[in-house]
């Protein structure tokens, strides 16, 4: 047995640097939720602002079409937004990482589609 186990010494995941029983901090601080939810509440408040500006016909009769597409971002966001607080809460360490980058590339695809349809 020490010998067929000898020959994969190099491969060890011990010899890395990482453990199966390392020790891990979430990732996800409380500073970090509440910059992404401002993030959110900033991108919602510029879309209400936009979707007043369509109504009032002040902007391009293509609106209707741009706020149909940023707001599949705000409404993927909003649970994602709701189970990110109960992770960050109870540590769960995965899931909330998860969930972050989640909202984040949801807030990043809000933003590119704004600029891409002119929305400031």
């Amino acid at each position: 047995l020490a010998v067929s186990l000898g020959a994969c010494g190099t491969t060890s995941i011990f010899q890395g640097g990482s453990s199966l029983t390392a020790t891990v901090t979430n990732p996800v601080t409380p500073r970090m939720l509440y910059d992404v939810e401002n993030g959110l509440t900033v991108a919602v408040s510029g879309l209400l602002a936009y979707k007043r500006a369509c109504i009032a016909k002040v902007v391009p009769v293509s609106c209707r079409g741009v706020i149909a597409s940023l707001q599949v971002y705000t409404r993927k966001a909003k649970p994602i937004l709701v189970s990110l607080r109960t992770f960050v809460r109870t540590n769960d360490q995965v899931n909330a990482i998860t969930a972050y980058n989640s909202v984040r590339d949801l807030l990043a695809g809000f933003q590119s589609t704004a600029a891409a349809a002119g929305v400031q």
